[in-house]
């Protein structure tokens, strides 16, 4: 059964393979002659797409054209290499130099089509620079830029006329338009497509035979203007780089976040440098003010800068010597003297007679306004020692705001938040781009203090810039105790008074780990007052009501301790709880009536900025010059930042602190000389030195 299987399985290769002789052993009969199948013919070989004479033509002028573009790519990768400083020079060199290298060696700003209305503005733009007092001006190279712009405008009009003539020349212009991307000979089918755009017939004249000449005359005719437009172009480039990095990635008057080592953070930065340098390829000019600060304030105090810098210029202030405490009705030469020096300043515009009159009275209180000193018209200590501070303080001191405005972080998005100017004491709430509400505050006081725990000695009390968000709004808020305020103030209140607590509705909670919680009970004599604006910080402050009113009309208000009272704290929340909750006025009325803690949860997240400037610009235009309150104007300019807000003290010091400390009122005075003496041995506030390396 086996065998027969495999016999049917190969029988028909054997009979294959047998031919007839199989059939005759079988049957024994001739088998019959087979006729030959007929011959097919080859097939015809099909007709090439194009012939040698349309291939060789057609490839030397796309040979011709990829070399010029070539040729002109590699003389602009040459000329970025000759234009861009070294990186111990400029640190973003190597980023410029990597970016057009990814690109190509393109022309990004300065293109061949490019509108020269347009890049004239953006130069213009960037003249203007040195009223930004940036550092290291020396970097935009703006003279190089104003260098190159003629040679770049007459080399974008001749290439606008050599386009032209090109484009219209009835013998190679198409071509040269047809072969503008085609870097390599394509297939026949492609080939087969550009001799019938081109007119490159099978035989007949080669309409492209003086074409790869013709080309050659054309690179070498474009070359110096592509050259002019390279010069100008990878300085633009730079410009846009420096402008990013100046504006955006290091930090110089940040008193506790200074950028240490330049070089580094610029290196750190450069996928959003390269990002900056690709943006700004559309529309370069508006990508540069993108950069700027949001606030308006920013181009107002450019403006009062040109303003001073003018006065400097001129001679500056002259010294005033006038007796102390001329007011309204003082006659004499002083009082002239007076008016010509507020004249100067813009605060006076009458006759500078000798007569004290109402005008020169409206003068002196716009003056201690800006000035921030206590108004009242007249010529006080105060205001004369302001009155002769030197026009370069004045300026120094915008320059300093003005690199403070560009480290600020509030973004272009924000359409409602809080800003909150420490020097200046007030809350600013700012609305699609305008001040909706103002409210004077009182921040953290400048006391100096020893820290027990952590055997510590600083101004502990500073309220601190940050950025975060209000989430909450408490109505009624308890006041829990820090633990330091407990020590410092609270334990001496009892000494004084056994029944202090009880007094003021604070209670002690003994938690199960055997430490104490203080705790101020709701009402108009809690700490906090009736309202508390809650927001995350790594600081423990916030934004609250005080009961301590009289501490609003002092023009000097530093006196918390670290948190920021709000002056009408409740009309705010009010108002802030009708905008973003629809609560009305006798709703929440009744909760304050309640007196019971109640947070409530804001549908709406209000960002919140506290910021550090001791300079504003007020509705007037009129710059304002406020008290460097917690002496960072000072550190910046002593180059003494990091700030250094804490100190540690070794056993001798801590000791020598603590007995300072039962002597002599809680011993500020030791603490102060200590604190100054361990603060300028150029200790940081992290613990290591004080040390910012060059750009």
């Amino acid at each position: 059964m086996r065998f027969a299987k495999q016999f049917v399985r190969f029988l028909p290769l054997v009979l294959m393979l047998a031919g007839p002789w199989a059939c005759a052993s079988c049957g024994g009969h001739e088998p019959e002659a087979v006729a030959p199948p007929p011959k097919v013919a080859a097939p015809a070989a099909p007709k090439p797409l194009v012939n040698e004479a349309q291939r060789s033509s057609l490839t030397a002028a796309i040979q011709a054209r990829a070399q010029a573009t070539r040729g002109e790519v590699e003389a602009l990768k040459h000329a970025t290499k000759a234009l861009l400083p070294p990186p111990e020079k400029d640190s973003t060199s190597p980023i410029v130099w990597g970016f057009y290298e990814k690109a190509g060696f393109p022309l990004l700003y300065a293109r061949t089509d490019a509108e020269p209305a347009k890049l004239k503005e953006l130069l213009d733009y960037l003249a203007g620079l040195p009223d930004h007092a940036l550092k290291h001006l020396e970097l935009y190279d703006l003279p190089g830029l104003a260098e190159a712009w003629t040679p770049a405008a007459q080399a974008l009009a001749a290439l606008a006329s050599d386009r032209q003539a090109v484009e219209a020349d009835a013998t190679y212009g198409a071509a040269w338009k047809a072969l503008a991307e085609v870097r390599e000979v394509p297939d026949d089918a492609g080939l087969a497509k550009l001799a019938e755009a081109l007119g490159v017939k099978e035989s007949g004249p080669d309409p492209l035979a003086g074409f790869p000449a013709w080309v050659a005359s054309k690179a070498e005719a474009r070359a110096p203007h592509l050259a002019a437009l390279a010069a100008l172009d990878v300085r633009l480039a730079r410009a846009v780089a420096r402008f990013y990095v100046d504006f955006k990635v290091l930090v110089r008057a940040d008193p506790y976040e200074i950028t240490r080592s330049p070089k580094a953070a610029i290196a750190a930065a450069a996928p959003q440098i390269e990002a900056a340098l690709e943006g700004a390829k559309g529309d370069a000019l508006a990508a540069l003010k993108g950069f700027e600060p949001v606030l308006p304030l920013y181009r107002r105090e450019i403006e009062g800068l040109k303003r001073y810098r003018e006065l400097a210029a001129a001679g500056g202030f002259k010294k005033l010597s006038a007796p102390k405490g001329m007011a309204r009705g003082t006659r004499g030469d002083a009082v002239k003297r007076l008016k010509e020096r507020l004249q100067a300043e813009g605060y006076f515009d009458g006759v500078p007679d000798g007569t004290f009159d109402a005008e020169l009275d409206q003068a002196v209180r716009a003056y201690q306004t800006t000035h921030q000193i206590d108004v009242d018209g007249k010529l006080t200590e105060t205001t004369l020692k302001s009155l002769n501070k030197p026009v370069e303080d004045r300026i120094a001191a915008i320059e300093l705001s003005l690199q403070r405005w560009r480290e600020s972080r509030i973004a272009a998005d924000e359409a409602f938040f809080f800003r909150v100017n420490l020097p200046q004491f007030e809350l600013e709430v700012w609305e699609n781009g305008q001040v909706a509400r103002r409210h004077r505050i009182v921040c953290g006081n400048v006391n100096v203090e020893l820290d027990e725990k952590r055997r510590e000695v600083g101004p502990f009390n500073y309220s601190r810039q940050l950025q975060s968000v209000i989430e909450t709004i408490v109505l009624n808020p308890k006041w829990r105790v820090p633990d330091r305020i407990t020590m410092d103030e609270l334990e001496l209140e009892l000494i004084a008074d056994p029944a202090y607590f009880e007094h003021n509705n604070y209670t002690i909670e003994v938690k199960p780990d055997g430490s104490e919680t203080i705790t101020q009970a709701e009402g108009d004599d809690n700490a906090l007052g009736r309202i508390k604006l809650d927001f995350k910080n790594p600081f423990g402050i916030y934004l609250h009501d005080t009961p301590k009113k009289p501490f609003f009309e002092k023009t000097i208000r530093a006196f918390s301790h670290g948190c920021m009272r709000i002056h009408k704290a409740t009309d705010l929340g009010l108002y802030l709880l009708d905008k973003l909750q629809g609560m009305k006025a006798d709703e929440v009325q009744k909760i304050w009536d309640s007196l019971v803690e109640t947070p409530v949860t804001l549908s709406q997240k209000i960002p919140v900025h506290v910021e550090y400037n001791t300079v504003s610009v007020d509705d007037q235009g009129r710059v304002m010059f406020f008290l460097d309150v917690y002496h960072y104007d000072w550190a910046y300019e002593n180059k003494l930042l990091p700030f250094a807000q804490h100190m540690k003290l070794n056993d001798k010091e801590f000791e020598a602190a603590l007995e300072a400390k039962k002597k002599n009122n809680l011993g500020r005075g030791y603490f102060e000389g200590l604190f100054k003496k361990k603060f300028h041995e150029g200790t940081a506030a992290d613990g290591g030195p004080r040390a910012v390396a060059p750009d």
